[in-house]
């Protein structure tokens, strides 16, 4: 099977949308656990009601001052999280945007566009994922081939052939292996 896709930033930005939402959701830190968010917010309840005692007066336009400074730099923070997206998009002449075309064959997939020619076998692919309007090929935790189904003619049938090539493999992979000793 041959596709012949032309990417453009609008696909790098959907693709990146995925990871964004997806990847943090695999790995979660310490913090993200019920248990260890209620401990930490009960240690912070303590000390305050202990600050709060040692204190006859609680200076409150002070309090709101230093709440205004927390906020402005969290929306800092945020924003410069927005920027540093569109700093990592792919530019017009680098190698995402543009023409490139994909061969599909039992050994695995041939790919090749401006300045680039890659071959790599179907033990290489770690996951298939089909959601948003993009199927995509993981190669890596953060490095696929990305196929919007908009740009594809039937992109149920690529899905499925993808699938059953990658599945395929799996199910030949212990072929070679000789057979078990009596």
């Amino acid at each position: 099977m041959e596709v012949k896709i032309t990417y453009e930033k609008e696909d790098w930005l959907k693709f990146q949308g995925y990871l964004e939402k997806e990847l943090p959701r695999r790995e979660r830190a310490a913090w993200d656990k019920v248990f260890v968010n209620l401990i930490t917010w009960a240690f912070i309840g303590a000390l305050a009601m202990f600050a709060f005692r040692q204190f006859e007066y609680f200076h409150w336009p002070t309090a709101g001052y230093v709440s205004a400074f927390a906020v402005i730099i969290f929306a800092l923070f945020i924003r410069d999280l927005n920027r540093m997206k569109y700093v990592f998009a792919p530019s017009e002449s680098g190698s995402f945007v543009g023409s490139h075309n994909f061969v599909f064959t039992e050994l695995g997939i041939e790919s090749n566009g401006a300045g680039y020619n890659a071959f790599h076998d179907w033990s290489t692919v770690r996951e298939i994922v089909r959601n948003n309007g993009i199927i995509m090929l993981f190669l890596d935790t953060a490095y696929a081939y990305i196929f919007p189904e908009h740009k594809l003619d039937n992109p149920d049938a690529f899905y499925h052939y993808v699938k059953e090539c990658n599945k395929q493999l799996s199910s030949d992979s212990g072929a070679d292996a000789p057979p078990p000793a009596s």
